[in-house]
C-alpha cells in the first residue's frame, strides 16, 4: 500500500511538472580529456582534489595527477608503491593525505613527502575496496566488493575486520555524518551505526520486484541528511518514520533514467549524471516550473560531452564541475559558460546539417532563432531547445546556400540565397510542413541580381532594399515588383562596380558599399533609384580603397566601419575626423567581417574576423581577442554572419557552425587563482624530498631552498589551481635580489635559470586568465645560492685552526701513551666482533642455499609449463591441467594455411640429413615468429609441410585477414632468402602456400602424446590449394577471398577440382594493397589497414552486402549499349574512391558513405540516359536503409551523388574525392581504351557524329578539368597531361575518317 501511494504521487508530480519541463540540448562547451591527452586509461572511476588544487583520478590502469596542463601517471610500472592499478575510489583525509581504494588493497599518498604507501589485509585474500571515509579519531572505514566492513588504523597501519555478515553485496559509499557511520550497499540497503556498531539500523526503500532493485549512489542534499540514487529513482531517509521516501522535487522529470550521481549547486539548480543518457541540468524557474537540459555525446559537435556513460560528478575548489565517464574526463564552469557553440550533429534536433553559417534572424517574441546556412534555413526553438531544418532544394536548385534572412512573421521569411530571392512559408500547425517560393526577376535583369547578399527594410512596410552581386534592388513585397540600381558607366548618378554586400541606414538616408570601394547614397525619385558619391561619408574614400563589410552606428554621430583589408575605421560625423585601427593596434586581422554592440553607448564593439573574435574597448582603445581555445567553433568566421539578439547575446557564424555569448561573460575574473610549485630540477635532475637534501618536503610546501655553488642550474614547474582553463592561463615571474627582474612567460608553466650567481633571491610566480589581471596569490620561494668555500669565513677559520694545531701537536704527543692502552682494548673488542660476524655469515650461507634450492625447483616447474604450452595452445593446456582432458570443439570460421617446399623429396636425396634438418629448422623458426605475430596457432609440421590456423582455439572475426597477412610475410621472407642465396651463388628452396576458410573441429584426442589438431573439409581444401599453387605464390579459395578482398591485391586463377570432385574457384594473393601497407611495399599493414579492418568488422553499416546488391542489380539491368557507363565503370569508381580516400586519411564511416555513393552515382542509367542522378539518389534512399544506413547517411550519400554532375563543384573533401574518382581514368594508362568506350556509347546514343569532334571535345574537357585532392594530383595529373598531349597530336595529324 505504501509503495502504491509513493508510485501514484510520483506519477502525479511528473505529470504536473511535465507541463513545464523542457528536455533539450543546451550549448555548453565541455573541455574533454581522453587517453590521447595523457590519461592512462579511458574509464575514470574516481576523482579527488588535493590541498593545492590538483586533481587525482583513479582509472583501471593507475592513478593520474592532473594540474590543468598534463597528466602524471602513477602505477607499479614507475616503481611507485601502488597496491593495485585498478582504482575504485579516492578520499582525502583531515591531514590532506590521499587514499585510494583498489582492486586489491589500500594505497596512501603523502603530498608532503611525495611518497606512496601500499597496504593489504593479508596475502591470501583479496581486499577490493569501493568506499572510504574517516571518523573523528582519524581511523579509516572501508567498504569492499563483497560487503565486508573494515576499520584501518592509520597510526599502526593495521586492518580490523568489523563485520562480514550484514551485507553480501558491494558497499558503494560510506559517510561519517555527526559521528554516525552510513554504509550504502548495492543490493542490501543502507546501514546507519555508531563507531562501536552497538546501535545499528538497516533500511531499504520499499519497492515492488526487489530482484532488480539497485542502489547506485549516495549524494549530498541541501534539505535531507541521507539521499540515495537508485535505478528506480531518488529516495531520501525520513528520520522520524525510519523509512526511505521517494524524492520528487527536481528529480521528478528524470524518473525514467538510471541516475548514477547528482550535484546540487543550490536548492533550485541540480546537475545529474546518468548511466547511459549523459548529463542533465535541472533548474527551478521563478514561476516554480522545472526546466531540464540534457547534454549528450555527439561526435560531430565540438565541445560536446565525450560519453553518455557517466561514472560520477565532482566540483572543485574553483566551482568547476568535472564529469567522469567511461571515455575519459569532461569539465565546465557552471557560473562562467563563456562562448557557447553549435555545429553539425548526428542528431539534427540538437544541431545543424551543414557547417557554414551566413546569417541570423530572430522572431519578435524571441522564441525562434533563424540560422542561414549552406542547406537553407534552420530554426531553433528556445522553448523546446529543438532545431527544425528547412532545405532549399528542387530540380533547378544547384546551390542551397542562404546568405541572409528577413522576417515577415514567425512563419514567413524572405531569404537571400545564391540562387535568388525566396520566400519560405512554414505551416504554423505543423512546422515540418513548408515550401519555398522564388521571386523571379524581370527578363531584362542581369543574372547577377539572383545572387542575394543582404535584405534591408526600406521606406514602406513591405518595401526592401536588397544587395546583390549585380547591384541594389528595390523590392516591393506587396506587388512582387523590382526596381534596379547597378553600375552604368554612361550615367553619372550610379553606383560603383562589384557586389553590394553592405546596405545601411542612418537617421534619414540609405547607403550602399559596392566591392569597388567607397559609399554611395541612394536616391529614390518616385520609385526610380539612383546614387551619388557626394555626401558626409565621402571623406572615407581618402583613407581606404577597400570596401566596407559592416557598420555600427553609435548615437548617429559616431560610426564604426569594418573593412575588407584596412581594419576598423572610426568616423566622427560632426568633426569629419577618422581613426584607423589595424593589426598593429591589436586587431587579430585587418579583414573585419562584422561589427556589433549590445548598447547604444557601448563600452565594447564585437568584431568578427577570419582569425577569431575581437572585443574592442572604446574607452581604453584596447583589443581583447578570442580564438578556438576560448570556445570558438572555428577561428575563421563568415562575412555578414554577426547578429545581436533581443536578449543582448552576440552571435557569430563561421565555417564550423556558430557561437554566441553574453558580453558580460566574456571577461571572466577569477580572483581566487593561486599558483603552486609542482616540480623542481637541479642540474637537469629531478629533486625529491630526502633527509639532508635540497628538499625536506614537497616543493609545493617549501618556502626556501639552498643550492650549492656547484649546483646552480634550476628548473621549476608550477600550475594555477584553475584547471578548467589551462590553455588560457598566462604566467609571469618576478625575481628580486641585487636587482629585480620581471618577465612574462606566456602560457608556459615552467621556468629555467642557468648558473645563478651566489646570493639570496625571492621568486614570485603570478598567473592570470587571458585579458584579465594578475592574481593576488603568487607562488613564493626564497632561493639561496651558497658562496664558494674560498669566500667563506670558515675558510679563514680553518687557516687559523691549522696554525693552532701545530702548536698543540707537542701537547698531543704526551697523550699518546694513554691512547695506546685504549687501542689495545679496542682491538680485543674488534676480535670478538669478527668471531660473531663469522658465525652470522655461516647462518646466512645456509639460508642462501635453501633459497637457491627453492628457486631451482620453481625454475623446473616453469620449464615444464613452458614445454606444455609450447606443445599445446595455452587454453587447451590449462584445461588439461585442470580436468585431465580437453574435448574437441566446433568452430564456424577458421582459416587453415598449408606451406610446402617444392621438390623436397629430391632435395632430401641430394643433401645430408643434418643439413636438411638445419635449413628446415631455420625456415620453420621464421614461420613460427610470423604466425605468432599475426595471432595464429601452429598446428603441426609433417616433413617439409607446415600447417597453422587462425581462429582457434580463441575465436575471432578477422582470422582470414591475419592468416593472409602471415602468408604474405612468409612469401616476402622466402623472396629475401632467395635473393641472399643467389648473391652467395647457393641453392634456394621454393615454397607453395594454400589457404582456405570455413568450419572445422579442433581439439586433443587420446591420452598419450597430446597433440592439438583440426579436422574437416576446410582442411582438405586448404591442402588442395597448396598442392595446386604455383611455386613462390599464395593460393586461396573463394571463401577466403570474400573475407580479404578489400585489403589485398588478388588475381582470379579459375576453377579447380577438389578431391571430392566439386569445382572451387581459386585466387592468387599478390600483396597488401599499396595504400594499406607501410611504404607501399605490400608486406606490412599500415595504420590505415587496421582502421579499415576495424571499420568493416565493427561498423553498424553492412556495406559489403549493400555493395554486392547494387552491383548485381547494375550487372543485370544496365543496357549493353552502355559501353562506358557500365557495371565495370561503377565498380572502378568505387575502387578509386576507396584508394583516394585512404590516401586522404579517411578510414572512418565516411569511407562507407563515399563508396556507397560511388556505387550508386550512375545507377540511374538503369531507367534513363540523361539527368539520372536523382534516380540514383532515389534508389540509394530506397535500398540502403535495409543495410543499416541512417537518414543522415542517406542525405550525405545523396549530396555525393549529385556532386558528380559535370561540371564538378565539390564543397568539401568527400565531394572532392568522389569527383576525382569519377574521372580518375583521365590520368591513367588505360585512358584511351576507356575514352574509346565513351566515344562509342555517345555515337550510339546520337550525342556525337564525328571522331574529330570527339577529340576536340576531349581536348576542351581535359583542359578545363582539374583534380581536387592531393592524392589524385600527385598520382594522376602528370599522366593526364600526357594523354591530353597525345590527343592534340592526333588532331594535328588529322587522320580521321569522319
Amino acid at each position: 500500500m505504501k509503495y502504491f501511494f509513493i508510485k501514484t504521487f510520483t506519477l502525479y508530480v511528473v505529470i504536473v511538472l511535465s507541463q513545464f519541463s523542457l528536455f533539450g540540448q543546451d550549448h555548453i562547451q565541455f573541455k574533454n580529456y581522453t587517453i590521447n591527452d595523457g590519461l592512462s586509461q579511458s574509464s575514470v572511476t574516481s576523482i579527488v582534489q588535493d590541498q593545492l588544487g590538483a586533481l587525482w583520478l583513479g582509472t583501471q590502469d593507475g592513478i593520474n595527477r592532473f594540474n590543468g596542463k598534463n597528466f602524471q601517471v602513477f602505477n607499479s610500472d614507475q616503481y611507485h608503491k601502488v597496491s593495485n592499478e585498478f582504482i575504485h575510489t579516492a578520499f582525502k583525509d583531515r591531514n590532506n593525505n590521499l587514499w585510494f581504494g583498489t582492486y586489491n588493497g589500500l594505497t596512501k599518498y603523502n603530498p608532503r613527502t611525495v611518497q606512496f604507501s601500499a597496504y593489504k589485509f593479508d596475502n591470501k585474500r583479496r581486499l577490493e575496496i569501493h568506499a572510504i571515509t574517516e571518523d573523528r579519531n582519524g581511523n579509516l572505514w572501508i567498504g569492499t566488493a563483497y560487503g565486508r566492513i573494515f576499520k584501518f588504523n592509520t597510526k599502526t597501519a593495521n586492518f580490523e575486520l568489523i563485520d562480514d555478515q550484514i551485507f553480501d553485496s558491494k558497499i558503494i559509499d560510506i559517510r561519517n555524518q555527526n559521528d554516525q557511520l552510513i554504509f550504502v550497499s548495492e543490493f542490501n540497503g543502507v546501514l546507519m551505526t555508531d563507531y562501536n556498531f552497538t546501535n545499528t539500523i538497516i533500511v531499504k526503500p520499499e519497492v515492488e520486484n526487489t530482484d532488480d532493485f539497485l542502489i547506485t549512489g549516495l549524494i549530498n542534499s541541501p534539505e535531507h541528511d541521507i539521499v540515495i540514487t537508485t535505478n528506480r529513482g531518488v529516495f531520501y531517509f525520513d528520520s522520524n518514520l525510519h523509512t526511505f521516501k521517494i524524492l520528487n522535487d527536481l528529480f521528478a522529470p528524470l524518473a525514467d533514467y538510471k541516475i548514477i550521481d547528482a550535484l546540487y549547486l543550490s536548492r533550485d539548480r541540480l546537475f545529474v549524471a546518468s548511466e547511459n543518457n549523459g548529463l542533465f541540468q535541472v533548474t527551478r524557474q521563478e514561476n516554480d516550473s522545472i526546466n531540464v537540459l540534457n547534454y549528450t555525446a555527439d561526435i560531430f559537435q565540438k565541445g560536446a560531452l565525450i560519453s553518455n556513460k557517466l561514472n560520477g560528478l565532482f566540483i572543485d575548489n574553483q566551482g568547476s564541475i568535472w564529469i567522469t565517464s567511461q571515455r575519459g574526463l569532461s569539465s565546465f564552469n557552471p557560473t562562467f559558460i563563456g562562448f557557447k557553440g553549435v555545429s553539425t550533429s548526428a542528431n539534427l534536433q540538437k544541431g545543424l546539417p551543414s557547417q557554414n553559417i551566413w546569417g541570423f534572424a530572430e522572431s519578435e517574441d524571441e522564441r525562434y532563432l533563424y540560422i542561414a546556412a549552406d542547406h537553407g534555413i534552420s530554426r531553433f526553438d528556445r522553448k523546446t531547445h529543438i532545431y527544425q531544418h528547412y532545405y532549399l532544394k528542387g530540380e533547378l536548385i544547384n546551390d542551397a546556400t542562404t546568405l541572409s534572412i528577413q522576417l515577415i512573421d514567425a512563419n514567413t521569411l524572405l531569404l537571400g540565397t545564391i540562387e535568388g530571392l525566396f520566400e519560405l512559408n512554414i505551416n504554423p500547425k505543423d512546422e515540418t510542413d513548408y515550401f519555398f517560393t522564388k521571386f523571379e526577376h524581370e527578363e531584362h535583369a542581369q543574372r547577377g541580381f539572383d545572387l542575394t547578399y543582404t535584405i534591408v527594410p526600406y521606406l514602406g512596410e513591405s518595401q526592401y532594399l536588397i544587395g546583390t552581386k549585380a547591384g541594389v534592388v528595390h523590392f516591393d513585397y506587396a506587388d512582387k515588383s523590382f526596381n534596379y540600381l547597378f553600375h552604368n558607366p554612361e550615367e553619372s548618378n550610379t553606383i560603383g562596380t562589384g557586389p553590394c554586400r553592405l546596405i545601411f541606414k542612418d537617421s534619414t538616408d540609405y547607403y550602399v558599399s559596392p566591392s569597388s570601394g567607397g559609399l554611395y547614397k541612394i536616391i529614390d525619385d518616385a520609385g526610380k533609384l539612383s546614387a551619388t558619391s557626394n555626401h558626409d561619408f565621402s571623406i572615407l574614400k581618402t583613407i581606404t580603397n577597400d570596401y566596407f563589410s559592416d557598420v555600427f552606428i553609435e548615437n548617429n554621430t559616431q560610426y564604426w566601419f569594418g573593412t575588407m583589408g584596412d581594419g576598423l575605421i572610426h568616423f566622427n560625423r560632426d568633426t569629419k575626423t577618422t581613426k584607423k585601427y589595424t593589426k598593429s593596434d591589436g586587431l587579430p586581422n585587418n579583414v573585419v567581417y562584422g561589427v556589433e554592440s549590445t548598447q547604444n553607448d557601448p563600452m565594447y564593439l564585437w568584431l568578427s574576423t577570419n582569425k577569431g573574435v575581437s572585443a574592442f574597448n572604446i574607452q581604453t582603445k584596447a583589443f581583447h581577442n578570442f580564438t578556438e581555445k576560448d570556445g570558438l567553433m572555428s577561428n575563421e568566421l563568415n562575412l555578414g554572419a554577426s547578429f545581436v539578439s533581443k536578449a543582448k547575446e552576440v552571435y557569430f557564424g563561421g565555417i564550423q557552425g556558430f557561437n554566441y555569448i553574453q558580453p558580460e561573460q566574456a571577461f571572466e575574473i577569477n580572483r581566487n587563482i593561486h599558483v603552486y610549485f609542482s616540480g623542481i630540477e637541479v642540474e637537469n635532475e629531478p629533486v625529491f624530498p630526502e633527509k639532508d637534501g635540497i628538499l625536506s618536503q614537497s616543493i609545493a610546501y617549501t618556502d626556501k631552498i639552498k643550492l650549492p655553488y656547484t649546483q646552480r642550474s634550476l628548473k621549476l614547474n608550477f600550475f594555477a589551481n584553475d584547471l578548467t582553463h589551462p590553455e588560457r592561463i598566462e604566467y609571469k615571474y618576478v625575481m628580486s635580489g641585487d636587482d629585480q627582474v620581471e618577465e612574462e612567460l606566456g602560457y608556459s608553466n615552467e621556468l629555467r635559470f642557468t648558473s645563478i650567481a651566489p646570493g639570496n633571491y625571492e621568486l614570485k610566480i603570478y598567473a592570470r586568465i587571458s585579458n584579465g589581471n594578475w592574481n593576488k596569490y603568487p607562488a613564493r620561494l626564497i632561493i639561496t645560492v651558497e658562496r664558494p668555500f674560498w669566500l667563506k669565513w670558515w675558510f679563514y677559520a680553518i687557516i687559523i685552526c691549522f696554525i693552532a694545531l701545530v702548536v698543540l701537536i707537542r701537547v698531543r704527543t704526551r697523550m699518546d701513551k694513554e691512547r695506546r692502552l685504549q687501542v689495545r682494548l679496542e682491538m680485543k673488542i674488534a676480535e670478538r666482533t669478527r668471531e660473531l660476524r663469522k658465525k652470522n655469515e655461516q647462518i646466512q650461507q645456509q639460508k642462501e642455499r635453501l633459497l637457491k634450492q627453492t628457486k631451482e625447483l620453481e625454475s623446473e616447474r616453469v620449464k615444464t609449463e613452458r614445454l606444455l604450452n609450447n606443445i599445446l595452445p595455452k587454453e587447451t593446456a590449462s584445461q588439461l591441467k585442470k580436468d585431465g582432458r580437453s574435448a574437441a570443439r566446433a568452430f564456424n570460421k577458421v582459416s587453415i594455411m598449408f606451406t610446402d617446399f617444392v621438390g623436397f623429396s629430391k632435395i632430401a636425396e641430394e643433401m645430408s640429413a643434418k643439413d636438411l634438418v638445419s635449413i628446415l629448422d631455420m625456415h620453420f623458426r621464421q614461420f613460427d615468429r610470423i604466425i605468432e605475430k599475426n595471432d595464429l596457432e601452429k598446428i603441426k609440421t609433417i616433413g617439409d609441410a607446415y600447417m597453422c590456423a587462425g581462429g582457434v582455439p580463441i575465436r575471432n572475426k578477422t582470422n582470414p585477414i591475419h592468416t593472409t597477412l602471415a602468408a604474405v610475410q612468409i612469401k616476402d621472407y622466402m623472396r629475401k632468402h632467395k635473393e641472399e642465396q643467389l648473391q652467395k651463388n647457393e641453392p634456394y628452396w621454393k615454397l607453395r602456400i594454400g589457404i582456405n576458410t570455413g568450419p572445422v573441429s579442433a581439439g586433443v584426442i587420446g591420452t598419450k602424446r597430446y597433440a592439438y589438431d583440426v579436422w574437416g573439409n576446410t582442411v582438405n581444401r586448404a591442402q588442395r590449394m597448396e598442392q595446386l599453387c604455383e611455386p613462390g605464390k599464395i593460393a586461396i579459395t573463394q571463401d577466403t577471398f570474400d573475407h580479404i578482398e578489400p585489403y589485398f591485391i588478388c588475381r582470379k586463377k579459375g576453377k579447380i577440382k577438389a578431391k571430392s570432385g566439386v569445382k572451387i574457384l581459386m585466387f592468387e594473393v599478390v600483396s597488401i594493397k599499396p595504400e594499406l601497407s607501410i611504404d607501399g611495399l605490400g608486406v606490412e599493414p599500415n595504420e590505415s589497414f587496421h582502421k579499415l579492418v576495424n571499420l568493416h568488422h565493427f561498423s553498424k553499416i553492412n556495406y559489403y552486402k549493400a555493395e554486392r546488391f547494387i552491383l548485381s542489380k547494375l550487372k543485370k539491368e544496365l543496357s549493353p549499349k552502355l559501353h562506358y557507363h557500365s557495371f565495370d565503370h561503377s565498380k572502378d569508381v568505387t575502387r578509386q574512391a576507396e584508394r583516394i580516400a585512404i590516401g586522404e586519411g579517411i578510414t572512418d564511416e565516411d569511407l562507407f558513405l563515399l563508396k556507397s555513393a560511388a556505387s550508386y552515382h550512375d545507377a540511374g542509367f538503369v531507367e534513363q540516359y540523361d539527368k539520372n542522378e536523382p534516380i540514383g539518389a532515389r534508389m540509394a534512399a530506397e535500398i540502403l536503409p535495409k543495410f543499416g544506413y541512417t537518414e543522415a547517411h542517406i542525405q550525405r550519400i545523396k549530396e555525393l551523388i549529385y556532386v558528380t554532375q559535370v561540371p564538378h563543384k565539390p564543397k568539401n573533401n568527400l565531394e572532392e574525392i568522389i569527383c576525382d574518382a569519377d574521372l580518375d581514368y583521365l590520368g591513367r594508362d588505360d585512358f584511351h581504351e576507356i575514352a574509346d568506350r565513351l566515344r562509342r556509347e555517345l555515337r550510339e546514343h546520337g550525342k556525337i557524329d564525328s571522331d574529330r569532334k570527339w577529340d576536340e571535345m576531349q581536348v576542351k574537357f581535359l583542359t578545363q578539368h582539374r583534380y581536387f585532392t592531393q592524392t589524385s594530383i600527385q598520382t594522376r595529373l602528370k599522366k593526364k597531361k600526357q594523354n591530353l598531349a597525345e590527343i592534340k597530336e592526333r588532331l594535328a595529324q588529322d587522320d580521321y575518317i569522319d
